[in-house]
C-alpha cells in the first residue's frame, strides 16, 4: 500500500513544459535530502540544475526530488555531462534512498521543438547489490520510438514503449 501512495504522489507537479527537461527521482531519505547537493557533488552527479531541485514530501521520512530547467536531461549525468556511470548511480541509489524499495528516476528533455526524449529508470538494492531496470523512447511529431529496451538479465521488470507518454 506504502508503495502505491508512494508512486501515485512521485512526480505528480513537474513541469511539463517544451522548453525544460525533468527529473523526478525517488523515493529517498528525508535526511539525505536535506544534503543533497552535497551529497550530487561527493558522487560527481549533477541533474543540470541543481539549485532548482524541489523536495517533495510523500509518506514515513521518505521525499522525492524533482527539478526543471533548459539544462536537465531527463537522467542524473556526471559533472562532466556525460550520463551518469552505472557504478556511480548504484552507489548513490545505495546511500540516498531506502533498501528493498522501488526507487524512480523519470524524465524528459526536448532536443529540438518536434522530439522529446523519456526516460524511465527503476531500482531496487539490497545495501550491497542494486538491480535495474531502464528504458527510454523518443517521440516526435507524436511517433514514438523505443531507443532502448529493459535489461533482462537478474533485472526489474519493465513498462514497455507503448506505455510512456
Amino acid at each position: 500500500m506504502l508503495h502505491q501512495t508512494i508512486e501515485t504522489l512521485h512526480c505528480q507537479e513537474i513541469d511539463q513544459s517544451a522548453e525544460a527537461g525533468t527529473v523526478c527521482f525517488g523515493p529517498i531519505h528525508q535526511s539525505a535530502a536535506e544534503t543533497i547537493s552535497t551529497t550530487l557533488r561527493r558522487f560527481d552527479l549533477t541533474t543540470g540544475a541543481d539549485d532548482a531541485i524541489r523536495i517533495v514530501p510523500l509518506a514515513n521520512g521518505l521525499v522525492s526530488l524533482e527539478v526543471s530547467g533548459a539544462h536537465v536531461s531527463g537522467y542524473f549525468v556526471e559533472s562532466d555531462g556525460i550520463e551518469a556511470a552505472d557504478e556511480t548511480l548504484d552507489a548513490f541509489v545505495r546511500a540516498v534512498c531506502p533498501k528493498n524499495y522501488p526507487v524512480f528516476i523519470k524524465g524528459h528533455y526536448y532536443p529540438d521543438e518536434a522530439t522529446r526524449i523519456n526516460t524511465m529508470m527503476t531500482a531496487v538494492h539490497d545495501g550491497v547489490s542494486v538491480k535495474w531496470s531502464r528504458l527510454r523512447n523518443r517521440v516526435r511529431n507524436g511517433t514514438s520510438l523505443c531507443i532502448s529496451t529493459p535489461d533482462t538479465a537478474g533485472n526489474l521488470t519493465m513498462i514497455d514503449c507503448m506505455q510512456m507518454g
